[in-house]
């Protein structure tokens, strides 16, 4: 049938056959769920890990896609069939080493491999969390938006949350909390601080990082549409009326120096005018 020839093709293709194979697979897989299982049945999950250790950009990102796709379908299954064939390794490796579009997919597949914590381990122990940490920074819009839906996966694990602070991601994840509508990372991002709270040195690296006045300004944003998960984080970061007052006193103070920056910039931009204006002058 179509499964059988898609593997097939797959199984049989060759140098440049193989990206074309795999990317009809993909959208396969994607478009039709009821292929998930007779896919995995037989046995395409090999021959996608093998093309994500390949030196083909456009087949690593097509396994991936089709790997996290076949991943979301917990009814079949596939998502331990997946790790024991051996997709995280090298799903991390293209993190660490595949172009900026090979990354988005790879973090995508590992996000839709996190919700089980045997998994989540073997990402973190294969090296996952700088190169993620690395995408908030630096990666696509579509890869920052995996690279965080996949490091809340992680924070649901306690050992995790000083190595995900340490390697840099709460100044990066601060920055994404937009409360507009089209912020696609707010959920996740909320998230991902709401857990890191759960540590006090860590709740109190957020809040000198200016978190909760961002957080309570996306709480009350009209039309917000992760407001609630906003207010979930900024609960988290102050569970007293004294953290609460201090980070209202952070912001203000914050704020203030915005302020003042500005008037001081505004005044340098005057004394500028009036000095090309004096010499035009003369």
């Amino acid at each position: 049938g179509d499964v059988e020839a898609l593997v097939a093709r797959l199984r049989g293709a060759r140098g440049g056959q193989a990206s074309a194979a795999v990317a009809e697979l993909a959208t396969a897989a994607w478009v039709d769920e009821s292929l998930h299982a007779p896919l995995a049945e037989a046995g395409a999950l090999p021959l996608l890990v093998a093309l994500l250790r390949s030196t083909d950009a456009a087949a690593q990102e097509s396994a991936a896609v089709a790997l996290g796709k076949l991943a979301m379908d917990v009814g079949a299954g596939i998502r331990p069939r997946i790790v024991d064939v051996g997709a995280v390794p090298a799903l991390v490796a293209l993190l660490c080493s595949g172009t900026e579009d090979v990354k988005a997919c790879a973090a995508f597949a590992l996000g839709w491999l996190s919700p089980e914590a045997p998994t989540r381990a073997l990402i973190v122990a294969a090296g996952a969390l700088a190169p993620l940490v690395a995408m908030l920074r630096s990666g696509t819009d579509v890869g920052k938006r995996w690279a965080v839906g996949t490091l809340a996966w992680l924070t649901r694990d306690t050992p995790n949350l000083t190595l995900i602070a340490d390697a840099g991601a709460l100044p990066v994840l601060v920055t994404f909390l937009s409360p507009s509508q089209a912020c696609p990372t707010g959920r996740s991002t909320c998230c991902t601080l709401r857990r890191l709270a759960m540590n006090e040195r860590l709740r109190e690296l957020a809040l000198e990082h200016g978190t909760a006045g961002v957080l309570a300004v996306a709480a009350h944003a009209s039309g917000c549409e992760w407001a609630d998960s906003a207010r979930a984080a900024l609960r988290a970061l102050c569970p007293t009326q004294g953290d609460a007052e201090r980070a209202l006193g952070a912001l203000q103070l914050k704020v203030g120096a915005l302020s003042a920056e500005r008037d001081a910039s505004s005044h340098l931009e005057n004394s500028a005018v009036r000095a090309e204006r004096d010499a035009l002058a003369k």
